[in-house]
C-alpha cells in the first residue's frame, strides 16, 4: 500500500482500502457511524508512517482525512450510505483544496461512500488538481 500512496495512485489506494475493510469480521467491524471508518483509516495510515490528519479545520468546514506525502496531497471526504459524488461535492463546495493552492504537490480530491451493509467502500470518485 505504501507504494500506491507514494506513487500518487488514488484508485489503487481505494481498491486496497476496500479489500482491507471487506476482510474485517462483521462481528467486530464498526459500521454504524462514519467515524468508525474514519478512525480505521486514520490508524492504517498513521501506522504506515504517513502525515495524516483527521477533521482538519478550514475557514469553511472540516476535511475528514488529509494525507500528505513528498509529492502528493490526498483530501478524502467520507459519506456513510450516501454517494461518493456527494462527498466530492462537499470538498469542492467548501473549498477544502484552497489551503493547498500554492503547494507544488499534486492534489487529489477523493469522495468516498461507505456502506453500513457491506462494511466497506462502496464507491469512490477522484478528481486530480
Amino acid at each position: 500500500m505504501t507504494s500506491v500512496v507514494r506513487g500518487g495512485r488514488p484508485d489503487e489506494l481505494l481498491q486496497v482500502i476496500q479489500a482491507m475493510l471487506a476482510g474485517r469480521s462483521y462481528m467486530v467491524a464498526g459500521a454504524d457511524k462514519e467515524k468508525d471508518f474514519q478512525n480505521t483509516l486514520y490508524l492504517i495510515f498513521i501506522l504506515l508512517g504517513y502525515n495524516v490528519q483527521v477533521e482538519q479545520a478550514t475557514s469553511q468546514g472540516r476535511m475528514d482525512i488529509t494525507i500528505r506525502t513528498k509529492d502528493y496531497i490526498y483530501i478524502i471526504e467520507l459519506k456513510l450510505d450516501k454517494t461518493a459524488e456527494e462527498a466530492l461535492c462537499q470538498i469542492k463546495d467548501n473549498h477544502y483544496a484552497r489551503p493547498f493552492q500554492s503547494d507544488r504537490r499534486k492534489l487529489y480530491l477523493i469522495g468516498v461512500n461507505l456502506s453500513s451493509e457491506t462494511r466497506t467502500v462502496e464507491k469512490w470518485v477522484v478528481e486530480e488538481r
